[in-house]
């Protein structure tokens, strides 16, 4: 979902759009916001919290909205709801 976001904005460039590219610090060190186990992947550390916190900066950023194309996995859902609770209108895609 992200390379086909990043390929849209770079394509739409003309109409004004803007891509900032967010990407989630999945070895990071384990802080406070974590209540797992430290975890190791391929001989780093990683974090599976990194991509919420991800998540929270992209809404704390103020997007005029969520576009959103969710499959199974439970991030996109996560993001989802972080732009609904704080008022960003929220267009899901996954049925179009």
């Amino acid at each position: 979902a992200d390379a086909a976001a990043s390929a849209w904005a770079k394509a739409s460039v003309h109409r004004g759009v803007v891509e900032e590219d967010v990407p989630a610090d999945w070895e990071r060190d384990c802080d406070a916001h974590c209540r797992h186990k430290p975890r190791i992947r391929d001989g780093r550390n990683w974090c599976p919290v990194a991509g919420v916190l991800r998540n929270q900066v992209l809404v704390d950023r103020g997007a005029a909205l969520c576009l959103a194309y969710p499959l199974d996995g439970t991030g996109t859902q996560d993001c989802m709801r972080r732009a609904d609770k704080a008022h960003i209108p929220v267009f899901d895609r996954s049925s179009v």
